[in-house]
């Protein structure tokens, strides 16, 4: 285990030892995203937008969609994103802009 895993491994038990909350799912989320282990962090992102209370919309949309894709998920992403610019109307257009990403990014495949 190289000293990148070791530290990894360490960061993700840390956030593990921490109360349940948006930090703490938002840091996992990250952290799964970075090793490749994009159905933990869809979970851990799915948890924090289900709170009444969200503070970065955009930015967890952001993270949520590129996950979706790469496990061949880009109809739900589009779901959540169209949802998101409902939910966040304050953030709309930037949520536009990320499903724009999406679609492009799918290109024929959508």
């Amino acid at each position: 285990m190289g000293d990148q895993d070791k530290r990894s491994e360490i960061t993700e038990r840390f956030w593990l030892l921490q109360p349940p909350g948006s930090a703490r799912a938002l840091a996992l989320a990250k952290l799964y995203l970075y090793k490749n282990r994009d159905q933990e962090a869809i979970n851990q992102l799915l948890d924090v937008l289900s709170d009444q209370e969200v503070r970065q919309p955009v930015d967890l949309l952001g993270l949520l969609w590129p996950a979706l894709l790469r496990l061949d998920r880009g109809d739900e992403a589009e779901q959540h994103l169209e949802a998101g610019m409902e939910r966040f109307a304050d953030h709309a257009a930037d949520i536009g802009n990320e499903w724009a990403s999406l679609v492009e990014r799918r290109g024929d495949k959508g």
